[in-house]
């Protein structure tokens, strides 16, 4: 969970400073640490996560996956 919210962070600060929020909200980043999805596709529809947040899930999954 801690590694998720780091890299939502770094997202946020490369695209010029953006709150974290509008990247991924806690309840999707937490819903990436709960379910382990592997896929954008198993991502899409988990709590917290739409099609609107899709943009940062590459860059997340790779987390999940490194750490899952």
């Amino acid at each position: 969970l801690a590694k998720l919210r780091a890299k939502r962070a770094i997202i946020a600060k490369n695209k010029g400073g953006i709150p974290q929020f509008y990247v991924m909200h806690n309840a999707g980043i937490e819903s990436l640490a709960k379910y382990r999805p592997k896929t954008i596709e198993a991502a899409i529809g988990l709590p917290g996560i739409t099609t609107r947040k899709s943009a940062a899930l590459p860059d997340l999954l790779e987390i999940v996956r490194k750490y899952a």
